[in-house]
């Protein structure tokens, strides 16, 4: 793209860069979605036992760190 750049046959964009954070409103509902997280993976391998009982394990793997810990 510098080639092209250079030779005037385009333009180079810079992306600008947005932060977002939780607003008052925002943080208590992200709270209770962090302790729901949290519940769930706290019973996960029960959840994981009943599926293979009853031959419904296609659970995927997930990333369950994004909110342990974070209250």
């Amino acid at each position: 793209m510098h080639l092209t750049e250079g030779a005037g046959a385009c333009d180079a964009t810079v992306a600008r860069r947005v932060d977002y954070e939780l607003s008052g409103l925002g943080r208590p509902v992200a709270e209770h979605v962090c302790d729901l997280i949290d519940t769930i993976y706290e019973q996960r391998p029960g959840i994981v036992a009943h599926q293979r009982a009853n031959g419904t394990d296609s659970a995927s793997p997930v990333d369950d760190t994004a909110c342990r810990g974070n209250s």
